[in-house]
């Protein structure tokens, strides 16, 4: 229209802002514009300035002290309203004035002896002090009072008469208790729904209000929210109904559960007798994560059979990324093992709980050779803000290993164990001396089998072992950098027992063991000893011949080290991952995505016999991403072939009717693919998958994304999605 008309519209031409004023003042705190004046917060310190009209100076208008720094600054009512970090509030404004103070004064407790000792006894018979507990059956409610302030527990108190809610609720309010560790909501065992593996402990103040009577119904949905891996439901029985009550149990269908009966405390404490209906252990069908690549044997799948389509969110939030390592330094992934989820920071390990997301631990450590895993030219936290991709442990491998009993991490120098359900130091490793230089060498990959800590003695770093020029020029690529390369293979390999750190043996590499073709099962360590091909290639080109030796494949006994069996013929490759099942090997290239070495296509594969290392099958294959063995199947970053005879995998397409190659496709995404036994996981623009049993083809999980690391793992019967994103700016 006309007015469109006047307005001159300018494209691709930068604009430059002149700069109308400055004034030097401390605004780190906050700052906000009020009237004609900016207030600006700092520390120990409030500036009101003047906006200035145009051809006029600002001017500072008054400033005040204060104690500590000024996060937020309010302006209403002609006040200035204050509130420091630390805590403190402070009003600026016409006319001083005395503040009026509303104390809170808490009612104090008029808990009995008894309920006091009962709550200690339950917490004390139960071995539970912390995490989620649900209250059913309330009659006073003097004992889920009693259990808050004898413990850590997050209590749900369900109760079915609106009016006790209401008192209850104000009750535990005047007290002070309400709302933090203690909530009252309206509802019983059969309407309330709570979600499934909530409760490390379930009690009862009155068995039979809570409705047992009605049936096998009320024990299973009891069941159903009390956590995996030792949650406990605590039930007052009399004497003469216990036989019953364990009958009725016993008949249902609740698997791992376990009936444990407690007879009267103490003749000075009277207590009902009681039963323990325990969760023990793992929920039936779920499995853990915990190598880089799921297990040692490299397979990039979980054996969960739990996690399949229709997912829900069992829950969110809960922790900050910051003790997440960033996204582009590609680190290890979070790993599962028993309840809890382990992950890595910068400096830092610590452990959530993976059916509520509660933080259970958090443990710092120093030198954890971050520059070594993100291949970083310099040491330190830099990396943190680098926007590059860089290798990362898609290149040095993980840095940890979680057991049932121990965590391993390893440091510069030694392999620090921690407690997995604590996180207490247990104790440190160091690999043994170099005999020459008499330097404790770093620890290189890392692996754990059965009773064995597998190590890489110090990394062979080929930057210096081979005398060539930074940059490989004769790459049509961009130019890559010889010294990622040199974090990615060990010297030698040590096998100790991963009890007492006792060495057992150690076999020395010619060329370098590379971490990712290390692969266990059937105890045989299966590696493979060579250069990479990019520094070989290089040095055949410009010197005619192949560095010092041809590579080798082997093939170690786990118990003594032996050479169970080796080759040096059609040995091209830098991935190894083993099929238990099928005694099979899988020989193949680490594949050039964007999370993978450059200068290492992957063009072919090649299967051997686990027992014998005889040839199964040797195909050209072009393919891209992790090489998952799912069973039977070879799964890659878009194909899927056989692992017994390398023949690509069909399906019938439901359009044509005819015969195609079965694939699945993904948007955009840093990550490789992984799985488990019923989805395919990965980062297809949002977080997405891959229904494997219906071949439902690609899916997403809207509204948030996965990590550059792929961090959708299926485990311990849950599909976990730690936040890997943090410094990312994709969409």
């Amino acid at each position: 229209d006309e007015e469109d008309r006047k307005v001159k519209i300018v494209r691709d031409k930068k604009w430059v802002l002149d700069e109308r004023w400055k004034y030097d003042v401390d605004a780190s705190g906050d700052l906000i514009k009020a009237g004609n004046r900016l207030y600006a917060g700092g520390k120990n310190i409030v500036s009101a300035v003047s906006i200035p009209r145009f051809g006029t100076k600002p001017k500072v208008k008054w400033k005040a002290n204060i104690e500590g720094t000024a996060a937020r600054l309010i302006a209403a009512d002609d006040k200035l309203f204050v509130v420091t970090l630390e805590g403190r509030i402070y009003a600026f404004g016409k006319a001083k004035v005395k503040p009026e103070v509303y104390l809170h004064i808490s009612k104090k407790s008029t808990l009995t002896k008894a309920v006091k000792a009962e709550a200690r006894y339950i917490l004390k018979t139960t071995g539970v002090k912390e995490g989620y507990c649900l209250a059913y059956g309330l009659k006073t409610g003097d004992l889920v009072e009693a259990l808050v302030r004898n413990s850590k527990l997050r209590i749900i108190a369900v109760e079915p008469d609106p009016e006790k809610v209401a008192g209850l609720r104000k009750r535990y309010d005047a007290m002070g208790l309400y709302g933090k560790r203690l909530t009252v909501l309206h509802g019983d065992p059969f309407e309330f729904e709570a979600p499934p593996y909530l409760a490390s402990l379930i009690v009862f103040e009155d068995l039979e209000a809570a409705g047992y009577r009605k049936g096998d119904a009320f024990f299973k949905r009891i069941y159903h929210s009390i956590r995996p891996y030792g949650g406990v439901a605590y039930l007052p029985v009399s004497g003469d109904e216990m036989v019953a009550v364990t009958r009725q149990i016993q008949r249902i269908d609740l698997p791992k559960a376990k009936i444990r009966k407690v007879k009267k405390a103490t003749r000075s404490l009277q207590l009902k007798e009681h039963i323990l209906l325990i969760k023990v252990g793992a929920l039936p069908g779920a499995a853990d994560w915990t190598h880089q690549y799921g297990d040692i044997a490299r397979t990039a799948k979980s054996d969960d059979q739990l996690v399949k389509l229709p997912l829900g969110i069992l829950w969110f939030g809960g922790s900050s990324n910051m003790d997440v390592l960033p996204r582009h330094g590609h680190g290890p992934p979070e790993q599962i093992m028993d309840g809890r989820l382990i992950i890595e920071g910068v400096d830092s390990f610590s452990a959530r709980d993976v059916y509520t997301g509660r933080v259970l631990w958090k443990r710092s450590l120093s030198n954890l050779n971050i520059s070594d895993i993100y291949h970083e030219e310099t040491d330190g936290p830099e990396y943190d803000s680098d926007q590059r991709h860089l290798p990362g442990t898609n290149a040095r491998d993980g840095n940890f290993v979680v057991t049932p009993d121990r965590l391993y991490v390893a440091k510069k120098n030694s392999c620090v164990i921690l407690n997995p359900a604590t996180g207490d130091i247990m104790e440190e490793i160091r690999l043994p001396q170099d005999p020459k230089t008499g330097v404790i060498p770093e620890w290189g990959y890392i692996g754990v089998y059965k009773d064995y800590l597998i190590a890489g003695w110090d990394f062979a770093r080929y930057s210096d072992f081979i005398e060539l020029d930074e940059y490989d020029t004769d790459i049509k690529t961009k130019k890559i950098p010889f010294h990622i390369f040199d974090n990615t293979s060990s010297k030698k390999l040590v096998v100790m027992n991963r009890y007492t750190g006792e060495i057992l043996w150690t076999r020395d590499s010619r060329l370098g063991f590379r971490h990712s073709a290390i692969a266990v099962g059937n105890d045989r360590i299966f590696c493979i000893d060579r250069v990479p091909p990019l520094i070989a290639n290089t040095l055949r080109r410009r010197t005619g011949r192949y560095p010092l030796e041809t590579p080798k494949l082997m093939a170690l006994d786990l118990h003594s080290g032996s050479v169970v069996w080796s080759t040096t013929k059609n040995v091209f490759g830098t991935w190894l991952s083993y099929s238990e099942e099928h005694d099979t090997l899988l020989q193949a290239r680490v594949a050039p995505d964007k999370d993978k070495m450059k200068g290492e296509p992957g063009k072919k594969m090649m299967a051997h016999a686990g027992k014998s290392g005889n040839t199964l099958w040797n195909k050209q294959v072009s393919y891209d991403g992790v090489c998952i063995l799912h069973g039977d199947t070879i799964i890659t970053g878009k194909y899927a072939y056989s692992l017994l005879t390398g023949k690509q995998k069909t399906r019938i397409n439901p359009l044509t009717g005819q015969k195609s190659s079965w694939a699945y496709l993904r948007n955009y995404g840093c990550n490789y693919a992984i799985a488990s036994e019923h989805l395919l996981t990965f980062r297809s623009a949002a977080a997405g998958f891959f229904d494997l049993t219906n071949d439902g083809g690609t899916g997403n999980f809207g509204g948030f994304k996965s990590g550059c690391t792929s961090n959708l793992i299926a485990a311990n019967g849950v599909l976990n999605a730690p936040d890997y994103t943090r410094t990312c700016s994709c969409s």
